[in-house]
């Protein structure tokens, strides 16, 4: 998976775009609903746990329970920190 010719890799930290709403489908064949929690880290910083083709999971938490949510590439505007 690639963000500005930058391959990623877990442990990067990505910035999540400010421009996407809720509820609009993203990814490959729109396949993945822009979340309520997901809204909650537009243009915050997020950390990569695993990656799956075009498609992230975060390390970041929603109160007690792990983000499990797919990240399309697309919903990221860059790579904040390359590990």
């Amino acid at each position: 998976m690639i963000i500005n010719d930058t391959k990623i890799s877990v442990g990067d930290k990505l910035k999540v775009r400010k421009d996407l709403n809720l509820g609009d489908y993203y990814g490959y064949k729109m396949s993945y609903q822009f979340t309520r929690k997901m809204n909650e880290l537009k243009g915050k910083v997020v950390t990569v746990s695993k990656v799956d083709e075009d498609i992230v999971e975060i390390e970041e938490k929603d109160n007690t329970q792990p983000n499990k949510c797919g990240w399309p590439v697309e919903l990221f505007e860059e790579i904040i920190v390359k590990q």
